[in-house]
């Protein structure tokens, strides 16, 4: 929609949304760029008028202009060599390569023409959000890609890319790891807001400054959503990142997060607190040369949750207890209960 277009909505609440429903997801959407008014037309009917105030697009934001940002320790000299192969196999018109942070072999810079940001401040922390934020500040085109040295394209990924559209702000897709498995793309973390989620970062960051530990692993109960779903709570995993210079501009990686710091989950909320979007694009494709986290359930698609899965919430929340519960003497009293609970039709149901 163009800068001044506007949408209007004709609206009655049901048992499918409700209207104050109705408006979060709209101030979601819309909190940022348009401006919305509301005209009561009787008997429970409402009409809404969006307008768009503000478009995020520039003159050069046309899908054949990318930058493409490789962080690494330099310790992955021949992933470093395979992802940028990968890059150059898309054939699209015009497109850079940055590397940032360490490179052993210096002599792939003239060899593939890269531009190369030496960065390698506190690497025994992997300090990775400041290293993205460095690409960010040297990326010459609108549509950047930032991913790990361990990140390969699919040899149709610019074509997906092309299907998808360029009318994306931060974007993940398809991803799978070495062994051809589905690996952290396009995922949901259970039962907690992400604004709540991140405000327990970052009082475990400063707490563990305060001790002198620099980094911890944080890991939260994280569920796989349908490749066609979203969910208010959706997060972009932090492996590599599609999204607009404008966006990462003006949402940057917070840099008091380190590696394996969920610095992706606080991103993702960060996104969605400035009036972007996190979504998804089924048409492209990515490898990851390595992977250390195990599978995750997906939940099922249903068309009228809108977004809403805090139904699923409920037998779920049971199961993340348990998990608490195994570090105790507990669980042993538990478990004939839980292996009875797992064989039950519903737990397969949301599950599958």
């Amino acid at each position: 929609m163009k800068q001044g277009g506007k949408i209007i909505l004709d609206f009655q609440s049901n048992k499918i949304l409700s209207f104050s429903e109705l408006i979060s997801i709209l101030n979601l959407f819309f909190q940022k760029n348009y401006s919305l008014k509301y005209f009561d037309l009787g008997n429970e009917n409402i009409r809404i008028e969006i307008t768009k105030d503000i478009s995020i697009r520039n003159e050069n934001d046309v899908m054949e202009n990318w930058t493409f940002g490789i962080i690494t320790n330099g310790m992955r000299v021949e992933w470093i060599e395979e992802a940028i192969q990968s890059i150059l196999k898309q054939k699209i018109p015009n497109f850079e390569i940055i590397i940032c942070g360490k490179l052993i072999d210096t002599s792939i810079i003239e060899k593939y023409n890269l531009k190369y940001i030496e960065f390698t401040e506190k690497d025994e922390i992997g300090w990775i959000t400041k290293k993205k934020n460095l690409v960010v500040e040297n990326a010459k085109y609108e549509n950047l890609m930032i991913m790990h040295d361990k990140i390969i394209l699919d040899d149709n990924w610019y074509n997906g890319m092309q299907k998808y559209g360029n009318h994306f702000e931060s974007l993940s897709c398809v991803t799978k790891n070495s062994e051809g498995k589905r690996y952290s793309d396009w995922k949901v973390v259970l039962g907690k807001d992400l604004y709540f989620i991140k405000n327990k970062i970052y009082s475990k960051i400063r707490k563990n400054v305060d001790q002198g530990i620099y980094k911890e692993s944080l890991w939260f109960d994280q569920y796989y959503l349908n490749y066609n779903d979203w969910d208010e709570q959706s997060s972009i995993v932090g492996h590599f990142n599609i999204l607009k210079k404008k966006v990462a501009t003006q949402v940057r990686w917070d840099e008091n997060l380190y590696w394996n710091c969920a610095e992706d989950v606080a991103l993702s909320s960060d996104i969605n607190a400035n009036g972007f979007l996190n979504k998804f694009n089924p048409y492209s494709e990515v490898t990851s040369l390595n992977f250390r986290q195990a599978e995750h359930p997906v939940i099922s698609f249903d068309i009228e949750k809108l977004g809403k899965l805090k139904g699923q919430y409920i037998l779920r929340g049971i199961f993340l207890i348990v998990k608490i519960l195994k570090k105790t003497g507990i669980y042993t009293l538990l478990e004939p209960l839980v292996n009875k609970l797992k064989k039950t039709n519903v737990y397969q149901k949301i599950t599958k």
